[in-house]
């Protein structure tokens, strides 16, 4: 069973682990926190420079993002 994560910060080395997060089977991306306001709402594929969408759009609430 892949372990649930949640990834904060989607900066230079945020965007390379949020990347390996997606592909990674081992991992189950449930939430994505972030504090630019210009990414909030932006699918968590889009932010990782990934040809992929994950579903999960990306929140500057941390609160909303631990719902999972």
């Amino acid at each position: 069973m892949p372990l649930k994560a949640i990834h904060v910060a989607t900066g230079n080395v945020g965007r390379i682990a949020l990347s390996q997060l997606i592909e990674d089977p081992r991992f189950d991306l449930v939430g994505l926190v972030v504090s630019d306001p210009e990414k909030v709402g932006r699918d968590a594929g889009d932010l990782a420079g990934l040809d992929v969408i994950t579903g999960i759009a990306a929140t500057d609430d941390l609160g909303a993002a631990d719902s999972h």
